[in-house]
C-alpha cells in the first residue's frame, strides 16, 4: 500500500492529465459518431394546482312554462264569444 504522500501526488497528477475525461470522450466518439443522441428530461418537481376546477355557482332560473299562456287563452275565448255574439244579433 502507497503512502499517503505518494498517493497524493499521484492522484494530483491523474487529476492534472483528465485522462478519465479524454478516455470518455474518446469512447462517446468510437461508439455514437454516426448516430444523433437524443435526451428526454423530465422534471418531478411537485406543482401546487387543483385536480378539478372549482364548480361555478349556478343562478336560480324560473322556469317558463311551456304552451300559451291562460291569459291569451282566456282572451281568444272573450273574442270568439263577442264574434259569435254579434253574428247572432246580426242573424236575427
Amino acid at each position: 500500500m502507497p503512502d499517503e504522500w505518494t498517493f497524493s501526488r499521484a492522484f494530483a497528477e491523474f487529476s492534472t492529465s483528465r485522462l478519465p475525461e479524454r478516455v470518455h470522450e474518446a469512447l462517446i466518439q468510437k461508439s455514437y459518431a454516426p448516430e444523433l443522441v437524443g435526451h428526454i428530461s423530465r422534471d418531478s418537481t411537485a406543482i401546487e394546482a387543483r385536480e378539478k376546477p372549482v364548480k361555478k355557482a349556478a343562478l336560480d332560473k324560473v322556469k317558463a312554462k311551456r304552451g300559451r299562456p291562460k291569459v291569451m287563452c282566456h282572451l281568444m275565448f272573450g273574442i270568439l264569444a263577442l264574434t259569435a255574439n254579434q253574428l247572432v244579433t246580426f242573424v236575427t
